[in-house]
């Protein structure tokens, strides 16, 4: 496949920084497919929504292979060119996102690091709605396992075989620096929303933390009460319940008010979704109590894409799961991304192998 030129799009206005970047090159105003070195996958459309309005700078599309079925959004973010990708719609979990991201190691050869942004259940206490978990590191885990991949034993217990490869170094390096400013300075999460709100209006509505949100978990033993029990599953979980309107408010957990957190450790990914209490609370004892979030696709990513997993947490992965953060939680992860994306400068991953090798195509 050749790597086409395509003009920059002049939809959006072109930062200082951007400017510095592309004076850089022989011809300012060419891009091909090897001038993209960040993939970022994404599971669902909201998530794609909230990522391309993270761009500093939206680029014109650039053609692709008849065997590739990824929809490709290119674009900018400080010094990096950025390719985002997001799961075909209706589909879910953990073979998918690797076939994207195969596929868009392929078709842009020149990626060295991916990341997984999106929505995921949080694990009380310590997480709460709204805010963002990122994949790190903890004791034996590398920042993410497959919670659902190994095999019974017995006496019922499970044994999860196989391991996980850690984020790129670069990235991992990235975060220790971005994590003393969050320290020192705080996040520039707010910001970055703050600018979406200027630049995309439309979104703001659901995308902005409107103030009818509220942040509820109810005790681990207590069930959703549904006006109808026997609505049906539905892949991104649209048909969920707006609201705990029939559920005893009584039973709701009594905690503080707090400003949104990042947290770093450990993401169990599976290609089952959570909404269970007590099964949430079971895997985490499993895992010795250091999950603080669960997901549907990373585990995909991690075996052989090097990737760093980023997500803002919609729900509680209890039976009291539904729609009401899902956005807000997505803008919020797709803010921390591009955070952390000014903490890694191009050079620091020069000596990185692409993901098109590490993924041993072509």
């Amino acid at each position: 496949m050749s790597c086409r030129k395509r003009k920059i799009s002049d939809e959006e206005p072109v930062s200082s920084k951007t400017k510095r970047m592309r004076a850089d090159k022989s011809d300012s105003t060419e891009l091909t497919h090897n001038d993209y070195t960040v993939g970022w996958v994404c599971a669902l459309p909201k998530e794609q929504t909230a990522a391309t309005a993270m761009l500093d700078q939206r680029h014109a599309d650039l053609p692709k292979p008849r065997n590739d079925n990824n929809t490709y959004t290119l674009g900018s973010i400080g010094n990096h060119y950025v390719v985002i990708a997001c799961l075909p719609k209706g589909e879910i979990g953990i073979g998918s996102a690797a076939t994207v991201a195969a596929q868009m190691a392929v078709t842009f050869p020149s990626i060295k690091f991916g990341l997984m942004v999106g929505i995921g259940g949080g694990i009380p206490p310590k997480v709460r709605l709204g805010d963002v978990v990122v994949s790190t590191p903890v004791g034996q885990f590398p920042g993410m396992v497959q919670w659902d991949f190994g095999k019974a034993k017995e006496g019922g217990s499970f044994e999860r075989t196989g391991s996980l490869n850690p984020p790129p170094a670069s990235l991992r390096t990235a975060l220790t620096k971005l994590e003393t400013d969050h320290e020192m300075n705080g996040s520039k999460i707010p910001e970055y929303l703050d600018t979406l709100k200027e630049k995309w209006p439309k979104l703001v509505p659901k995308y902005l933390k409107p103030n009818s949100l509220e942040d509820v978990l109810f005790k681990a033993d207590y069930g959703h009460v549904s006006e109808s029990t026997t609505t049906p599953d539905d892949d991104d979980g649209d048909d969920e319940e707006d609201s705990c309107r029939f559920c005893d408010r009584t039973k709701i957990v009594k905690r503080k008010p707090r400003d949104m957190r990042v947290h770093f450790g450990l993401i169990a990914s599976g290609n089952q979704v959570i909404k269970d209490a007590a099964f949430r609370d079971r895997l985490n004892k499993d895992l010795g109590g250091h999950v603080l979030c669960v997901e549907m696709e990373a585990a995909g990513l991690m075996n052989n894409f090097p990737c760093l997993v980023i997500r803002g947490i919609c729900d509680y992965a209890d039976s009291h799961k539904n729609n009401n953060w899902q956005e807000h939680a997505a803008a919020v992860a797709a803010a921390f991304a591009k955070e952390l994306l000014e903490y890694v400068q191009p050079s620091d991953v020069d000596g990185e192998r692409t993901a098109k090798d590490i993924l041993g195509q072509g």
